[in-house]
């Protein structure tokens, strides 16, 4: 009789104790992934906004000027740690980095192409590099004043650290989850017991 209640008990209770843990579990994770996420989203946001105070109409009248300023702008760029800088030409070119190195010509940039689409000029995407890597990169698009495409200015930020940081947190969330049913499940069995035990020796 004690083990058939038990039984039931631990069945019915800790469905439903998994199920509101697996929820929970899952909610915190779409929202520690989208925090991580937003955060480095703002960040090329914020520089899109900078890039308006260094570009002016003079210096990105045409490709020439362009070039020039996005020299001087990388060469000055104060985070370069944290995200990788990029001048793009007109045919979507990589012509100048801040690491030093050019990328692979054949590298894809979906970022560059949905800029150019874009109303804005403006576009930032997540993706992974030829070599495995997670990116998010942005895009700001350059016109003269007829509308013609005289360059671009692309940030380049790995997501690697980024992605460990979440699936750490995400185990330790789960690993936490566990813990709350094993508690569960070894505190409602002393529980059952305290009342079973009795009905027991009364029959």
């Amino acid at each position: 009789m004690a083990s058939g209640i038990t039984k039931r008990w631990i069945f019915n209770i800790l469905s439903v104790i998994i199920f509101i843990i697996i929820c929970v579990v899952l909610c915190l994770s779409y929202m520690i992934g989208t925090y991580y996420y937003n955060s480095v989203q703002q960040s090329i946001s914020a520089r899109f906004t900078e890039l308006n105070n260094v570009f002016t109409d003079e210096s990105a009248d045409s490709t020439t000027d362009f070039l020039s300023t996005a020299q001087k702008y990388i060469e000055d760029f104060p985070e370069k740690e944290q995200m990788e800088l990029q001048s793009v030409n007109s045919i979507g070119r990589v012509t100048l980095t801040s690491t030093g190195f050019l990328p692979d010509k054949r590298e894809k940039m979906p970022d560059l192409d949905e800029a150019l689409k874009s109303g804005t000029g403006e576009a930032i995407t997540t993706g992974q590099l030829s070599t495995g890597e997670d990116i998010m990169a942005g895009t700001r698009i350059f016109t003269s004043q007829d509308g013609t495409v005289i360059g671009a200015i692309r940030f380049v930020t790995s997501m690697s650290d980024i992605n460990i940081t979440i699936t750490l947190l995400i185990l330790l969330i789960s690993l936490v989850g566990i813990a709350i049913i094993v508690a569960v499940v070894i505190s409602g069995r002393f529980f059952i017991r305290s009342i079973v035990g009795p009905i027991k020796d009364m029959s």
